[in-house]
């Protein structure tokens, strides 16, 4: 193979990923804003692809979120495994969180991933939650997810610690813990109680690219068992032991 011909295969590649990574960081914001249908915005961009930060803002039709500092750096050592990689890591108001994040030739990959969400932050994301007013904070694990449009596979653990809404006297109502497991098309679900007065049980399925099915029960235990009826009755029918089905069809 002549010189040129060699610089020419190595060299021209190269370049060309520098000169990517080499985009100002506002490119990273503009593409953000673009794909989440012009509900983020973002502002005071510093720095490159490679490297840099930005501050954040979702516009929610349940209300907004705002992060003071998103951070990224880019992972040259895993080019050599075919994957664009950075540690991004996240400061908000309502939230705050890290992870390791890959993108390979058609998947995704999340590594190392830890964040912490307030309650009081889901409205902007789940406008059908406004009305019960969540608090507590909801503790989010990822570590060897891959996911695309059509496939996820690995881990995803979502803790809701101190929980408790505005239906209900009671607060806290517990501690509950929803954990996905991914299996190609298909994640299986898992709800348990770590702690409280009011227990939650049940198992479903998510499907790719859409669509969920979900069954299990909610009881009140304890001193507080009696102030938890009103809000067992909006979670679904008494069965005769006196635990409510909870039922969930979304496809």
């Amino acid at each position: 193979m002549r010189a040129g011909t060699l610089v020419a295969l190595v060299g021209i590649p190269a370049y060309a990923l520098f000169m990517v990574l080499a985009a100002p960081a506002t490119f990273i914001g503009n593409r953000a804003a673009a794909a989440s249908g012009a509900r983020a915005h973002f502002s005071d961009a510093q720095g490159t692809l490679w490297s840099g930060s930005m501050r954040g803002r979702y516009d929610g039709t349940g209300g907004t979120f705002t992060c003071d500092r998103i951070a990224w750096r880019l992972l040259p050592a895993k080019l050599i495994q075919a994957r664009i990689a950075f540690d991004v890591e996240a400061d908000c108001p309502d939230a705050q969180g890290r992870v390791q994040i890959a993108r390979a030739w058609s998947e995704w990959e999340a590594s190392g991933g830890s964040a912490r969400v307030a309650g009081r932050a889901l409205p902007a994301f789940f406008p059908m939650v406004a009305a019960w007013r969540p608090e507590g904070s909801i503790s989010v694990t990822a570590d060897g997810l891959r996911w695309n449009d059509r496939e996820m596979q690995g881990p995803l653990t979502l803790e809701w610690r101190d929980a408790a809404v505005a239906l209900s006297d009671v607060k806290p109502l517990g501690t509950y813990r929803l954990t996905a497991q991914g299996v190609g098309d298909t994640a299986k679900l898992a709800l348990s109680t770590v702690a409280g007065a009011m227990r939650m049980t049940g198992q479903g399925e998510l499907k790719l690219p859409g669509g969920v099915t979900f069954s299990g029960e909610a009881r009140g235990e304890g001193a507080n068992a009696a102030a938890l009826e009103p809000l067992l009755n909006l979670m679904g029918p008494r069965r005769p032991d006196g635990a409510r089905s909870i039922e969930v069809r979304i496809r």
